[in-house]
């Protein structure tokens, strides 16, 4: 198993458009820290905490079907792009 430590930003990538995220140093199932506003906490293959978050955190959901066509079509840009 692989420990990750590190706290930089993920590569684009691993996420759907629309999202960027961090390994946090900790290990999946460990209490996440408070006050990170609103974050996805989830593990990598090896059990690493990986926090993610929304690029458009004003719409009031995490969830990418609740997205309107004019973010659908901006993430669609960025995807293309290589972002």
């Amino acid at each position: 198993m692989t420990e990750i430590t590190r706290t930089r930003p993920l590569s684009y990538s691993l996420f759907s458009p629309g999202y960027e995220g961090v390994y946090t140093g900790r290990k999946t199932g460990e209490t996440p820290a408070d006050g990170l506003g609103p974050c996805i906490f989830e593990g990598d293959g090896d059990g690493n905490e990986i926090m993610r978050w929304s690029l458009w955190s004003w719409t009031g959901t995490l969830d990418e079907r609740d997205w309107d066509d004019d973010i659908k079509h901006i993430n669609l840009m960025k995807k293309a792009s290589g972002r």
